[in-house]
């Protein structure tokens, strides 16, 4: 392994930099960020790094990215509304549509942690991508809870450290 030079360093710092902005603006906007999301997790899988490798990346998958952002946001929007906006009754159907809710975001979280590097190591449809997903959560359901809490914490703190910054 050869040693990194002072300008390489700097190129990675940068990068970063740029890939966190992406990504908090990407998070403001709300529909870009599973497609920017992809697209860091492909720049991160890639050896040979390149900011410009991650458009290329969403613009070549460009058809199972839409149609995979599409079912995770209205997942996500369906859970939202069921868990929030119900009020709440004292029926054995409000509980069961709750359950449903909890179910479907774990669903809607786990294409979402699993779905691009599902994308960028093969060549996959949406409906693959999303069975792919749920089938590596039943091969190790384990590492699976503990990689989906991870995630849920990187983005509840990032979501209120935004929310901080803000007010």
């Amino acid at each position: 392994m050869k040693p990194k030079t002072i300008y390489e360093i700097g190129e990675h710092i940068f990068d970063y930099f740029v890939l966190s902005f992406l990504v908090n603006i990407s998070l403001f906007l709300l529909i870009p960020f599973t497609p920017i999301y992809m697209g860091v997790v492909s720049y991160i899988l890639d050896e040979d790094k390149s900011l410009r490798k991650i458009f290329a990346y969403i613009k070549e998958n460009i058809k199972v990215i839409v149609s995979i952002s599409i079912f995770i946001l209205l997942i996500f929007v369906v859970c939202y509304i069921n868990v929030f906006a119900l009020q709440p009754q004292d029926s054995l159907l409000y509980y069961f549509i709750q359950v449903l809710s909890y179910i479907l975001f774990f669903v809607g979280t786990i294409v979402f942690v699993y779905s691009p590097t599902i994308i960028y190591y093969m060549n996959v449809t949406a409906k693959q991508a999303i069975f792919n997903s749920l089938l590596l959560v039943l091969c190790n359901p384990f590492k699976a809870i503990v990689i989906i809490g991870v995630v849920i914490g990187f983005i509840y703190i990032g979501t209120h450290s935004i929310i901080f910054i803000i007010l």
